[in-house]
């Protein structure tokens, strides 16, 4: 009779077999909020607390605690500054905002 040749897989074969499989099958994170709405909702509350942005350049970034929006003064001989917003990348709600002026 022939020697049988299947052999069961170690258990760190098995391991790392379901950790290939589970590095396969999960997902990267999409925020449901684009960099555009998380403007839209910082802008209309912005312009309820200083009205006129003109004065302000907006910079939109996507960190690991949501869209973070700020108004900074382009004219830096000015006093005060702008409004700042951290935006939930999946409600589109404000977590955070804070008024420097």
């Amino acid at each position: 009779m022939g020697r049988d040749t299947h052999r069961e897989p170690t258990f760190l074969a098995a391991i790392t077999a379901e950790k290939e499989c589970l590095m396969i099958t999960a997902k990267p994170s999409v925020p449901q909020c684009s960099s555009d709405q998380a403007l839209h909702v910082a802008r209309l509350d912005a312009e309820r607390a200083y009205g006129d942005l003109n004065g302000y350049r907006v910079t939109v970034e996507l960190q690991s605690d949501g869209w973070h929006v700020d108004y900074d003064l382009i004219d830096p001989t000015l006093d005060g500054g702008g409004p700042h917003y951290v935006i939930d990348p999946a409600s589109r709600a404000i977590i955070s905002k804070r008024y420097e002026q």
